[in-house]
């Protein structure tokens, strides 16, 4: 799916903001969702479940996303994620049941998020709360919380020890 930029309804142009809840959920044989092209303060967002339950969907590219709500990928066939530095605001459980999910990569110019240590998962920076992560993820020694649903459905996460920063595990963080 390509998104555009811009849509035509009677006769006039309305930009295009984002994904609606359940915008495509559900979608069998949806394999790549393409966002506008970035012009430069253009914030698009993505609400809750947006893509989720897509199990051929291996490719997205969030160059222009500002906002991801809660399970916004849940159960899709992503193998690696980038979360650009304009991402400001992310809901739990987006990656949800994502198996093939081993990388997740957070640009270094984000001021919000980060994925310290190469740790393959999103942490809050402010909070130093891991709120992501998948299979292949480890936890960085400045972590002191690990968020509600982190590393929910990661069938084969291993963590041999928790970091001794971390002083909270929110609700269903291993589920």
């Amino acid at each position: 799916a390509v998104i555009p930029n811009y849509v035509e309804y009677d006769n006039a142009q309305y930009r295009v903001l984002g994904l609606g809840e359940n915008a495509f959920n559900g979608a069998k044989n949806l394999e790549s969702i393409e966002f506008p092209s970035y012009d430069g303060g253009y914030e698009f967002y993505i609400k809750s479940f947006a893509a989720a339950n897509c199990p051929k969907l291996n490719n997205v590219d969030l160059v222009v996303v500002s906002e991801i709500g809660d399970a916004a990928f849940a159960g899709a066939a992503l193998e690696s994620i980038r979360i650009w530095w304009g991402i400001e605001k992310i809901g739990n459980q987006i990656f949800m049941g994502c198996k093939n999910l081993t990388e997740i990569k957070v640009d270094e110019n984000n001021e919000y998020y980060d994925s310290r240590d190469n740790c393959n998962a999103i942490v809050e920076t402010k909070t130093n709360t891991l709120i992501m992560g998948c299979n292949a993820s480890t936890i960085p020694s400045t972590v002191t919380t690990i968020g509600r649903f982190a590393f929910q459905g990661c069938e084969n996460l291993t963590i041999e020890h928790l970091p001794t920063s971390v002083v909270k595990v929110g609700a269903n963080a291993f589920d």
